[in-house]
């Protein structure tokens, strides 16, 4: 989620959600192609030390020093290529354009970030697919920090500005990126938007330039865009009428290519039946109601407070904030765990046997292994936990560490709704 300053003032209590609801799914959006292409890392690697450094800093929670000083060691860069599954996008009428299609979420190393091929103009790049945030922006030849770097840079001499048009997007630990914006066509797996608002950066942070990607693609409902003075249409704002359904889903993996498709539910990509809850998207997020939780191998789940039950699923967040009392009770179930000042969160002795977290959605259980609950080392033989406590933040976020431990999920922005199932 790249929450700005302003988004995050203009979050308040979420009003009550409705009953869940479990259905199979309509055969009648499922569609399958099949080719392979192949997809070449960006070549630059980012310690996971940053990617905390942002989770903190976007929630406008003070990034404790250890991690700064960690975030700032450089990595040198690496080249690797990978084959992945692409499913290309179906004309079925020049009259009536309907596409859909596929683009792989590659991991960085470490995991620092799954970034996704995306064609902006006449630029392929590589942008970090969020869907905590409604901006696609995107570095620019025009931003004198990432001159001579490994990032791919936007060209807007082949767009066409958009007068009057400005954007601002801060974050709670200073870093900050603004610009102009241009309307180009950009292209993601075969589907494209042939007029989409493109906002191009003029001034970044040098969170920004040293980043691993080359820019944002949001995925969260328009009425959180930072556009101003008049707010844009979304990527998939743009592309609704042309899809078959209105929905894109996730499937991240751990240490391997995963995919977002847009338009389909591809119905060999998970197992069993997808259980859905309403979202409310009042406030621009997918925000729906956790049921309840249970660690380990416990038999009966702990139900979650109404208070507490808000959350958020959130691609461009790494790790996952939760309720206090969750947070707890997990990290009693280690021994030696406690919380670190000097790294703001919960650390264990890396060697510890951690138990697995369920989430009850829709009355379903959705585990997460122990294995994902160790996100990265710190010192002394100790490791920065996978779960944190969010209770500063007013709800809870389920990020990567969620969405790569085998879970599928489905963004539909017809009703709109989510929904999980176990990946196949």
């Amino acid at each position: 989620m790249r929450f700005s300053l302003y988004a995050l003032a203009a979050i308040a209590p979420l009003t009550a959600f409705a009953s869940p609801v479990e259905h199979s799914l309509s055969r009648q959006t499922e569609l399958r192609h099949g080719n392979r292409i192949t997809q070449v890392s960006s070549g630059r690697r980012k310690n996971k030390y940053r990617a905390l450094q942002k989770a903190f800093g976007r929630y406008a929670i003070a990034v404790p020093p250890a991690i700064l000083s960690a975030a700032a060691a450089p990595l040198p860069a690496i080249t690797i290529s990978q084959n992945i599954a692409i499913k290309p996008n179906t004309t079925i009428s020049a009259a009536t354009p309907v596409q859909s299609g596929s683009v792989a979420a590659n991991p960085e190393a470490n995991e620092i970030a799954y970034l996704s091929p995306v064609t902006v103009g006449r630029m392929n790049m590589n942008l970090d697919f969020d869907t905590g945030s409604s901006d696609l922006w995107v570095l620019t030849t025009d931003v004198p920090q990432v001159a001579g770097s490994n990032h791919a840079l936007y060209m807007h001499l082949y767009g066409t500005l958009m007068p009057g048009l400005n954007w601002t997007i801060s974050y709670g630990d200073g870093s900050k990126a603004s610009g102009v914006v241009y309307s180009d066509r950009v292209v993601v797996g075969g589907v494209t938007a042939t007029a989409q608002a493109v906002e191009a950066a003029t001034s970044v942070s040098s969170t920004f330039a040293t980043g691993v990607s080359d820019g944002l693609l949001g995925l969260g409902f328009s009425n959180i865009n930072q556009v101003r003075p008049t707010q844009v249409p979304t990527f998939m704002d743009n592309l609704a009428p042309t899809l078959p359904s209105d929905v894109f889903t996730i499937a991240l993996k751990d240490n391997a290519p995963g995919e977002y498709d847009f338009g389909f539910i591809d119905s060999t990509a998970y197992t069993g039946d997808i259980t859905y809850v309403p979202v409310n998207s009042t406030r621009g997020y997918w925000s729906f109601a956790m049921d309840s939780y249970a660690i380990g191998d416990a038999a009966t789940p702990t139900t979650i407070s109404q208070r507490q039950s808000t959350v958020i699923a959130d691609s461009g967040t790494s790790i996952n904030w939760l309720p206090t009392t969750l947070v707890t009770m997990y990290y009693n179930q280690i021994p030696g765990a406690q919380f670190d000042s000097t790294w703001g969160g919960m650390v264990f002795d890396c060697s510890s046997s951690l138990p697995d977290l369920t989430i009850y959605i829709g009355g379903k259980p959705f585990t997460m292994a122990g294995k994902f609950m160790n996100y990265a080392p710190t010192t002394g033989g100790y490791c920065f936990g996978g779960i944190q406590d969010g209770s500063s933040i007013g709800f809870s976020i389920l990020g990567d560490v969620f969405l790569k431990a085998g879970i599928f999920a489905v963004f539909d922005r017809s009703v709109p709704q989510i929904g999980f199932a176990t990946q196949a």
